[in-house]
Protein backbone atom coordinates (compact mmCIF):
# COMPACT_ATOMS: atom_id res chain seq x y z
CA UNK A 1 0.00 0.00 0.00
CA UNK A 2 3.03 2.18 0.54
CA UNK A 3 4.81 1.77 -2.83
CA UNK A 4 1.48 2.03 -4.35
CA UNK A 5 0.84 5.82 -3.74
CA UNK A 6 -0.60 7.84 -6.49
CA UNK A 7 1.96 10.46 -5.40
CA UNK A 8 5.29 8.68 -6.60
CA UNK A 9 7.72 11.29 -5.57
CA UNK A 10 8.91 10.03 -2.17
CA UNK A 11 11.51 7.92 -0.01
CA UNK A 12 10.71 4.61 2.02
CA UNK A 13 13.02 4.54 4.95
CA UNK A 14 12.49 0.79 6.46
CA UNK A 15 13.68 1.11 9.87
CA UNK A 16 14.55 -2.65 10.97
CA UNK A 17 14.84 -2.33 14.68
CA UNK A 18 16.84 -5.77 15.28
CA UNK A 19 13.58 -8.27 13.55
CA UNK A 20 14.30 -11.64 14.43
CA UNK A 21 11.38 -12.65 11.97
CA UNK A 22 11.79 -12.41 8.06
CA UNK A 23 10.86 -8.49 8.07
CA UNK A 24 14.27 -7.42 6.87
CA UNK A 25 14.42 -10.34 3.79
CA UNK A 26 10.66 -9.49 2.54
CA UNK A 27 12.28 -5.54 2.72
CA UNK A 28 15.14 -6.19 0.54
CA UNK A 29 12.74 -8.14 -1.94
CA UNK A 30 11.30 -5.10 -3.07
CA UNK A 31 12.86 -4.02 -6.27
CA UNK A 32 12.50 -0.49 -5.83
CA UNK A 33 15.08 2.76 -5.58
CA UNK A 34 12.53 5.10 -3.52
CA UNK A 35 13.48 2.28 -0.51
CA UNK A 36 16.02 2.82 2.10
CA UNK A 37 16.86 0.23 4.80
CA UNK A 38 18.25 1.20 8.46
CA UNK A 39 19.22 -1.83 10.32
CA UNK A 40 19.76 -0.87 14.59
CA UNK A 41 23.03 -2.26 15.70
CA UNK A 42 20.64 -2.61 18.39
CA UNK A 43 17.01 -2.78 19.91
CA UNK A 44 15.76 1.13 20.45
CA UNK A 45 11.92 0.52 20.37
CA UNK A 46 9.25 2.66 18.76
CA UNK A 47 10.03 5.97 19.27
CA UNK A 48 14.05 6.05 18.55
CA UNK A 49 13.53 4.35 15.85
CA UNK A 50 10.82 7.02 14.64
CA UNK A 51 13.66 9.21 15.60
CA UNK A 52 16.38 7.20 13.05
CA UNK A 53 13.95 7.72 10.37
CA UNK A 54 13.41 11.66 11.00
CA UNK A 55 17.33 11.88 10.84
CA UNK A 56 17.64 9.54 7.36
CA UNK A 57 14.61 11.79 5.48
CA UNK A 58 15.64 14.61 2.45
CA UNK A 59 12.00 15.05 1.83
CA UNK A 60 10.07 18.02 2.50
CA UNK A 61 7.29 16.30 4.47
CA UNK A 62 7.28 13.62 7.23
CA UNK A 63 5.02 10.69 7.08
CA UNK A 64 5.49 8.34 9.98
CA UNK A 65 3.72 4.92 8.45
CA UNK A 66 3.24 2.25 11.74
CA UNK A 67 4.38 -1.25 10.03
CA UNK A 68 1.16 -3.65 10.45
CA UNK A 69 -1.51 -1.34 8.71
CA UNK A 70 -2.54 -0.13 5.31
CA UNK A 71 -3.05 3.07 3.16
CA UNK A 72 -5.24 3.78 1.09
CA UNK A 73 -3.95 4.88 -2.54
CA UNK A 74 -4.27 8.65 -2.55
CA UNK A 75 -2.87 8.82 0.89
CA UNK A 76 0.01 11.02 0.37
CA UNK A 77 -1.76 12.84 -2.25
CA UNK A 78 -4.50 14.10 -0.67
CA UNK A 79 -2.05 14.71 2.52
CA UNK A 80 0.07 17.18 0.31
CA UNK A 81 -2.33 18.74 -1.23
CA UNK A 82 -4.16 20.07 1.82
CA UNK A 83 -0.65 20.73 3.40
CA UNK A 84 0.63 23.19 0.65
CA UNK A 85 -2.81 24.73 -0.23
CA UNK A 86 -3.19 25.83 3.05
CA UNK A 87 0.51 26.70 4.35
CA UNK A 88 -0.12 24.37 7.40
CA UNK A 89 2.75 23.00 8.94
CA UNK A 90 0.56 19.89 10.13
CA UNK A 91 -2.58 18.40 8.36
CA UNK A 92 -4.42 15.24 9.93
CA UNK A 93 -7.44 13.22 8.96
CA UNK A 94 -10.20 12.81 11.34
CA UNK A 95 -11.04 9.54 9.67
CA UNK A 96 -9.59 5.89 10.08
CA UNK A 97 -11.24 2.80 8.64
CA UNK A 98 -9.95 -0.12 11.89
CA UNK A 99 -9.95 -3.46 10.72
CA UNK A 100 -10.79 -6.55 13.58
CA UNK A 101 -7.93 -8.69 13.26
CA UNK A 102 -5.50 -9.87 12.13
CA UNK A 103 -6.25 -11.16 8.58
CA UNK A 104 -4.27 -9.88 5.28
CA UNK A 105 -6.16 -7.53 3.26
CA UNK A 106 -6.84 -8.94 0.03
CA UNK A 107 -10.20 -7.89 -0.47
CA UNK A 108 -11.60 -5.25 1.66
CA UNK A 109 -14.44 -5.07 0.75
CA UNK A 110 -14.99 -8.51 2.81
CA UNK A 111 -13.46 -6.75 6.15
CA UNK A 112 -15.50 -5.25 9.03
CA UNK A 113 -14.40 -1.30 8.68
CA UNK A 114 -15.56 0.99 11.32
CA UNK A 115 -15.44 4.77 11.15
CA UNK A 116 -13.04 6.37 13.53
CA UNK A 117 -15.43 9.50 13.90
CA UNK A 118 -16.42 12.05 11.65
CA UNK A 119 -15.91 16.21 11.55
CA UNK A 120 -15.44 19.39 9.27
CA UNK A 121 -12.91 20.24 7.42
CA UNK A 122 -11.51 22.68 9.27
CA UNK A 123 -8.11 25.18 10.61
CA UNK A 124 -7.41 24.09 13.96
CA UNK A 125 -7.44 27.31 16.60
CA UNK A 126 -4.18 29.34 16.35
CA UNK A 127 -5.05 30.21 20.12
CA UNK A 128 -2.31 27.98 21.79
CA UNK A 129 -4.48 27.54 25.27
CA UNK A 130 -7.68 26.93 22.87
CA UNK A 131 -5.81 24.33 20.69
CA UNK A 132 -4.54 22.44 23.95
CA UNK A 133 -7.77 22.02 25.41
CA UNK A 134 -9.92 21.25 22.57
CA UNK A 135 -7.61 19.13 20.53
CA UNK A 136 -5.87 17.18 23.38
CA UNK A 137 -8.03 17.50 26.45
CA UNK A 138 -11.03 17.16 25.18
CA UNK A 139 -10.25 15.71 21.55
CA UNK A 140 -8.31 12.59 23.19
CA UNK A 141 -5.57 13.54 21.03
CA UNK A 142 -7.37 14.01 18.14
CA UNK A 143 -5.12 13.48 15.69
CA UNK A 144 -2.43 10.79 16.39
CA UNK A 145 0.91 10.62 14.57
CA UNK A 146 -0.07 7.86 12.27
CA UNK A 147 -3.02 10.01 10.71
CA UNK A 148 -0.67 13.24 10.07
CA UNK A 149 1.72 14.45 7.66
CA UNK A 150 4.20 17.58 9.23
CA UNK A 151 6.90 19.36 7.23
CA UNK A 152 10.03 18.79 8.09
CA UNK A 153 11.57 22.13 8.32
CA UNK A 154 8.80 22.57 11.06
CA UNK A 155 10.01 19.44 13.26
CA UNK A 156 13.37 20.62 12.90
CA UNK A 157 12.92 24.07 13.68
CA UNK A 158 11.61 23.57 16.74
CA UNK A 159 13.86 20.63 17.55
CA UNK A 160 10.70 18.24 18.62
CA UNK A 161 11.37 14.61 17.83
CA UNK A 162 10.30 11.63 19.87
CA UNK A 163 11.18 10.68 23.11
CA UNK A 164 12.99 7.81 24.62
CA UNK A 165 10.18 6.04 26.65
CA UNK A 166 8.28 2.92 26.82
CA UNK A 167 4.60 3.93 26.09
CA UNK A 168 2.79 7.18 25.18
CA UNK A 169 5.01 8.66 23.30
CA UNK A 170 2.82 10.05 20.59
CA UNK A 171 1.23 11.96 23.34
CA UNK A 172 4.55 13.84 24.28
CA UNK A 173 4.95 14.18 20.40
CA UNK A 174 1.66 15.65 20.08
CA UNK A 175 2.01 18.31 23.11
CA UNK A 176 4.90 19.33 21.73
CA UNK A 177 2.95 20.00 18.13
CA UNK A 178 0.48 21.59 19.56
CA UNK A 179 2.41 24.24 21.73
CA UNK A 180 4.75 25.26 18.20
CA UNK A 181 2.96 24.51 15.05
CA UNK A 182 1.63 28.19 13.40
CA UNK A 183 -0.94 25.99 11.16
CA UNK A 184 -3.14 23.13 11.84
CA UNK A 185 -5.50 21.38 9.68
CA UNK A 186 -7.96 18.79 9.65
CA UNK A 187 -9.46 16.87 6.40
CA UNK A 188 -12.42 14.41 6.53
CA UNK A 189 -11.72 11.86 4.19
CA UNK A 190 -10.84 7.93 5.59
CA UNK A 191 -6.89 7.38 4.55
CA UNK A 192 -5.47 5.00 6.52
CA UNK A 193 -6.60 1.49 7.70
CA UNK A 194 -5.63 0.49 11.01
CA UNK A 195 -5.46 -3.00 12.26
CA UNK A 196 -5.91 -3.71 15.75
CA UNK A 197 -4.66 -7.31 16.74
CA UNK A 198 -3.84 -9.00 19.92
CA UNK A 199 -0.01 -8.10 21.05
CA UNK A 200 0.63 -4.83 19.25
CA UNK A 201 2.37 -2.02 21.51
CA UNK A 202 -1.04 -0.10 21.45
CA UNK A 203 -2.91 -3.59 22.34
CA UNK A 204 -0.32 -4.87 24.61
CA UNK A 205 -0.62 -8.91 25.41
CA UNK A 206 -2.98 -9.98 28.36
CA UNK A 207 0.00 -11.55 30.30
CA UNK A 208 1.55 -9.17 32.65
CA UNK A 209 5.00 -8.63 33.28
CA UNK A 210 5.45 -6.38 36.22
CA UNK A 211 9.27 -5.76 35.74
CA UNK A 212 8.15 -2.70 33.28
CA UNK A 213 5.79 -1.45 35.81
CA UNK A 214 8.65 1.12 37.05
CA UNK A 215 9.83 2.07 33.51
CA UNK A 216 6.14 3.14 32.58
CA UNK A 217 5.62 5.03 35.59
CA UNK A 218 8.38 7.06 35.11
CA UNK A 219 6.86 7.73 32.01
CA UNK A 220 3.99 9.10 33.77
CA UNK A 221 5.24 10.93 36.42
CA UNK A 222 7.58 12.84 34.21
CA UNK A 223 4.59 14.67 32.41
CA UNK A 224 3.90 17.46 35.02
CA UNK A 225 8.39 18.39 34.26
CA UNK A 226 7.24 18.37 31.12
CA UNK A 227 4.33 20.28 30.52
CA UNK A 228 5.51 22.83 32.42
CA UNK A 229 8.62 22.93 30.48
CA UNK A 230 6.53 23.23 26.68
CA UNK A 231 3.67 24.92 27.79
CA UNK A 232 5.91 27.76 29.39
CA UNK A 233 7.65 27.87 26.83
CA UNK A 234 4.86 28.58 24.04
CA UNK A 235 3.82 31.17 26.51
CA UNK A 236 6.91 32.81 27.33
CA UNK A 237 5.27 32.39 31.16
CA UNK A 238 3.65 29.94 33.49
CA UNK A 239 0.03 29.57 32.84
CA UNK A 240 -0.57 27.52 36.10
CA UNK A 241 -4.00 26.58 34.62
CA UNK A 242 -3.31 25.37 31.53
CA UNK A 243 -0.43 23.27 32.77
CA UNK A 244 -2.28 21.53 35.58
CA UNK A 245 -5.03 20.73 32.73
CA UNK A 246 -3.06 19.55 30.36
CA UNK A 247 -0.62 17.58 32.52
CA UNK A 248 -3.99 16.17 34.29
CA UNK A 249 -5.52 14.82 31.01
CA UNK A 250 -2.16 13.55 30.07
CA UNK A 251 -1.69 11.28 33.12
CA UNK A 252 -5.29 10.18 32.59
CA UNK A 253 -4.45 9.39 29.04
CA UNK A 254 -1.09 7.35 29.96
CA UNK A 255 -2.76 5.23 33.12
CA UNK A 256 -5.56 4.30 30.77
CA UNK A 257 -3.65 3.51 28.13
CA UNK A 258 -0.40 2.09 29.54
CA UNK A 259 -1.13 1.06 33.69
CA UNK A 260 -4.74 -0.04 33.48
CA UNK A 261 -3.26 -3.52 32.03
CA UNK A 262 -0.81 -3.82 35.11
CA UNK A 263 -3.87 -2.44 37.52
CA UNK A 264 -6.66 -4.99 36.45
CA UNK A 265 -4.18 -7.31 37.57
CA UNK A 266 -3.43 -6.09 40.82
CA UNK A 267 -4.64 -3.37 41.77
CA UNK A 268 -3.43 -3.42 45.19
CA UNK A 269 -0.10 -4.51 44.15
CA UNK A 270 -0.11 -1.39 41.49
CA UNK A 271 -1.23 1.40 44.03
CA UNK A 272 1.73 0.43 46.57
CA UNK A 273 4.05 0.44 43.76
CA UNK A 274 2.69 4.02 42.73
CA UNK A 275 2.56 5.09 46.32
CA UNK A 276 5.92 4.29 46.80
CA UNK A 277 7.68 5.62 43.74
CA UNK A 278 5.60 9.33 44.32
CA UNK A 279 7.49 8.78 48.10
CA UNK A 280 10.85 8.02 46.93
CA UNK A 281 11.45 10.16 44.05
CA UNK A 282 8.75 13.01 43.62
CA UNK A 283 8.59 16.43 44.87
CA UNK A 284 4.88 17.61 46.52
CA UNK A 285 3.62 19.52 43.74
CA UNK A 286 3.94 16.35 41.54
CA UNK A 287 3.07 14.12 43.79
CA UNK A 288 -0.35 16.10 44.01
CA UNK A 289 -0.88 16.47 40.70
CA UNK A 290 -0.12 12.93 40.23
CA UNK A 291 -2.30 11.57 43.76
CA UNK A 292 -5.20 13.59 42.02
CA UNK A 293 -5.62 11.60 39.02
CA UNK A 294 -5.24 8.40 40.83
CA UNK A 295 -7.37 9.53 42.76
CA UNK A 296 -10.34 9.55 39.88
CA UNK A 297 -8.80 6.40 38.24
CA UNK A 298 -9.03 4.93 42.05
CA UNK A 299 -12.79 5.61 41.93
CA UNK A 300 -13.90 4.71 38.52
CA UNK A 301 -11.54 1.39 38.31
CA UNK A 302 -11.84 -0.25 42.14
CA UNK A 303 -14.06 -0.25 45.23
CA UNK A 304 -12.83 2.54 47.54
CA UNK A 305 -13.24 0.51 50.75
CA UNK A 306 -11.11 -2.37 49.84
CA UNK A 307 -8.44 -0.06 47.93
CA UNK A 308 -8.37 2.19 51.60
CA UNK A 309 -7.95 -0.83 53.73
CA UNK A 310 -4.90 -2.10 51.76
CA UNK A 311 -3.00 1.56 51.76
CA UNK A 312 -3.91 3.69 54.56
CA UNK A 313 -0.52 5.81 53.63
CA UNK A 314 -2.12 6.64 50.01
CA UNK A 315 -5.63 6.88 51.61
CA UNK A 316 -4.51 10.40 53.76
CA UNK A 317 -3.08 11.22 50.38
CA UNK A 318 -6.07 10.41 48.68
CA UNK A 319 -7.94 12.59 51.50
CA UNK A 320 -5.49 15.46 50.85
CA UNK A 321 -6.39 15.40 47.10
CA UNK A 322 -9.83 15.55 47.53
CA UNK A 323 -10.06 18.71 49.74
CA UNK A 324 -7.55 20.32 47.12
CA UNK A 325 -8.51 18.80 43.72
CA UNK A 326 -10.50 21.60 42.11
CA UNK A 327 -7.63 23.79 42.94
CA UNK A 328 -5.78 21.62 40.54
CA UNK A 329 -8.04 20.39 38.09
CA UNK A 330 -10.81 22.79 36.56
CA UNK A 331 -14.01 20.79 37.08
Amino acid sequence: SLLNQTFKDFEAIFIDDCSNDRTLEIAKSFDDPRIKIIQNEKNLGVWLSRNAGLKAANGEYIYSFDSDDVLMPKAFETFINAIEKNDADVVSTLIHLEVVGDQEFINLKDKKIIPRGRGPIRIVSSDIKKRLIEEYCYGRAAFPVWLSMYRKSFLEENNIEFRKIFGGGDHFFLVEILCAAKKIIKINEGLYIYRRRIGSLSKPNVSIDFNKLINRLEDVFSIPGFCDKVISKAFDRKDYFLINFVAGKFIEYLMEDHILPFYKSSPEKVLKIINEQLQLKYDQSTSMMISSVLYGFILKNLDSKNFKQENEQLKLRMKAVKENVNKLIPF
